[in-house]
């Protein structure tokens, strides 16, 4: 029997199966408490997990767009996903990640 690779069995239609990409985002509750909050994307719509990179300012952005960086010769939009969601996040990005997916 052939080998099927394992993309062509999560893009084939009809197989029911689906990979996730967990995160968590951490929120900090009124008593002062910490809760984490889960979340998921298809790992079919993510490119690469990376490090916060160094960003540069965009012009006019909205204000959760913390910038943007260049990744193999194009420009990436940096969000930050927790403000948006109406989390808190420090200033300090070095030990945080990134979820580039397409666009």
């Amino acid at each position: 029997m052939n080998e099927i690779k394992k993309s062509e069995i999560l893009t084939e239609s009809g197989t029911n199966e689906l990979e996730i990409i967990e995160f968590h985002l951490h929120k900090i509750l009124p008593n002062g408490d910490h809760k984490a909050c889960h979340y998921g994307i298809n790992v079919a719509k993510v490119r690469e997990v990376i490090r916060v990179p160094e960003t540069s300012d965009y012009p006019n952005a909205q204000r959760h767009m913390v910038g943007v960086f260049s990744l193999r010769e194009k420009l990436i939009p940096l969000v930050d996903l927790a403000g948006w969601l109406g989390i808190s996040t420090p200033d300090d990005l070095t030990h945080k990640v990134g979820i580039v997916t397409p666009r």
